[in-house]
């Protein structure tokens, strides 16, 4: 599938602050604070959030 460049700005524009909410819902990375932004955050520590989703 290929998105428009509309449809995939707003889909980064939600996927972070999306897995933000299941890591605080669930409590699943106690390390990740505040996903707000990918510049920073470390993919192995985030790769257990997106498992959850």
């Amino acid at each position: 599938m290929i998105l428009s460049t509309g449809d995939a700005k707003l889909f980064y524009k939600l996927w972070l602050p999306m897995l933000d909410y299941l890591n605080k819902k669930y409590v699943i990375n106690e390390n990740l604070k505040q996903m707000e932004g990918a510049e920073g955050l470390d993919t192995n520590e985030v790769k257990a959030v997106v498992e959850k989703l």
